[in-house]
């Protein structure tokens, strides 16, 4: 009966240690935790990729309106609408190919920074550092 009280001692006191030892090394993991945000809008804005996208969008919608012009105003109406459909479909992708690109941008300039998380501004409610302005100039 003795043995079993100290072997039930013994297993307390190393459950007690764990857990101190796991709370003082996540604690210490919270405290080097870099956290900065950027306002994604304003990056995304003025990613290279973005503005290679627009153009493309831009030169495939004069394309599109030299080939309405060319056509008389029955068949013109129903090739505005086909070509409505494949300008938000093309807009769509240009933007999501660009959206990726600047994840990747983000994710090295992170890594290169030593940041652990970047999120954007209006996810975040409190703390963390305004890396906007150092985001831009990194993509230049």
């Amino acid at each position: 009966m003795l043995k079993m009280n100290k072997r039930k001692a013994v297993l307390s006191l190393l459950i007690v240690f764990l857990l101190i030892s796991s709370f003082s090394l996540s604690v210490r993991a919270a405290e080097s935790t870099k956290i900065v945000y950027v306002n994604i809008e304003s990056v995304f804005e003025a990613h290279p990729a973005t503005q290679e996208a627009r153009e493309k969008l831009q030169l495939e919608v004069q394309k599109m309106r030299e080939e309405l012009g060319d056509l008389d105003p029955g068949e013109s109406q129903m090739m505005q609408q086909q070509f409505e459909q494949e300008l938000q479909e093309l807009q769509n992708q240009l933007m999501e190919e660009a959206f990726a690109e600047l994840r990747a941008d983000i994710q090295q300039i992170a890594d290169e920074k030593g940041y652990d998380y970047i999120v954007g501004d209006n996810m975040l409610l409190a703390g963390g550092e305004d890396v906007t302005e150092e985001i831009l100039a990194e993509l230049q």
